[in-house]
């Protein structure tokens, strides 16, 4: 047997349980047919859900994107100064010869490219 406290607990805790299982009704209950009209109403609920969500991104996203430039400014301007500060810091840059033999190696493709075209009828 229960005492005092704990039975009137335990009641406490079985009302609430029941009172529970009767808003959650279990039996398969059979749906309305839906008509026209409730379709049409359900879909124009969901466009106007997604066109207020669609708003409220796109207005996030004008208040932001200031923000985030002048961000992307500020650090694009700190690179520069750091380079010119500090260039022993700064990655090194490819030789100048790499970069002459690669110029000169395109050069040669487009000519061969451009001299072929030039000989089809």
């Amino acid at each position: 047997m229960r005492h005092g406290k704990e039975h009137h607990y335990s009641k406490g805790i079985d009302e609430l349980c029941e009172l529970l299982l009767k808003f959650i009704d279990f039996s398969p209950a059979k749906m309305p047919p839906v008509t026209p009209a409730g379709l049409v109403s359900l879909l124009l609920g969901c466009s106007l859900a997604l066109m207020l969500c669609g708003f409220v991104t796109f207005i996030i996203g004008f208040i932001l994107m200031p923000g985030a430039l002048g961000m992307a400014m500020v650090l694009s301007l700190v690179e520069i100064g750091k380079a010119v500060l500090y260039p022993a810091i700064s990655p090194k840059k490819m030789p100048n010869q790499t970069l002459l033999q690669i110029t000169n190696n395109l050069t040669t493709i487009l000519k061969k490219l451009l001299s072929n075209k030039s000989n089809l009828p």
